[in-house]
């Protein structure tokens, strides 16, 4: 029963059928139960991964998303740059605009630009740019990290990474 996993447990199933791209909607609503139980103790790794495994099963839920937005909101200074951008790519994935949770993610971002991969960049601006969402100072920041990693991009980052820059007009 789901009722016995703790966080991570839940957080890890969630992402193992995401990954197997298994939708087994009984045990997927149960997660979703226990998640919302367990909330006020879900860490950074458990929300962004539960984030994600939705969005990967193309799971639309915005009221479990803004309940996962609301508890991961004042975890954001202690998400890894993966995670951040993760769970950029879910809201923006399933089209779901919540800009002031996105904005905070922008910020966090921008703080830790320097830690992020070129994957990580090529995301979080993939997502903005998907949901139109202008944000100057977190754009001005990768584009200054992604010059320091130009020898790591590979097509897929490059390819990402232009259309971003110009569906939000930035060159």
């Amino acid at each position: 029963s789901s009722r016995n996993f703790v966080p991570q447990g839940l957080s890890n199933l969630a992402w193992a059928m995401a990954t197997t791209l298994k939708k087994d909607e009984a045990l997927l609503a149960a997660i979703r139960e226990q998640s919302q139980a367990k909330l006020p103790i879900l860490n950074t790794q458990d929300l962004a991964n539960t984030l994600w495994a939705w969005a990967k099963l193309e799971k639309f839920d915005s009221e479990f998303f803004s309940q996962l937005s609301s508890a991961a909101q004042h975890l954001l200074p202690n998400f890894n740059p993966q995670s951040l951008a993760n769970s950029a790519w879910a809201f923006a994935s399933l089209l779901i605009l919540d800009k002031p949770f996105l904005r905070s993610i922008g910020e966090a971002a921008r703080l830790s630009i320097a830690d992020f991969n070129v994957q990580a960049l090529s995301n979080i601006t993939w997502s903005f740019a998907r949901l139109d969402i202008l944000d100057d100072k977190l754009f001005s920041a990768v584009a200054s990290e992604a010059l320091r990693k130009v020898p790591q991009f590979d097509a897929q980052a490059v390819s990402n990474m232009s259309w971003s820059f110009a569906r939000l007009d930035l060159w």
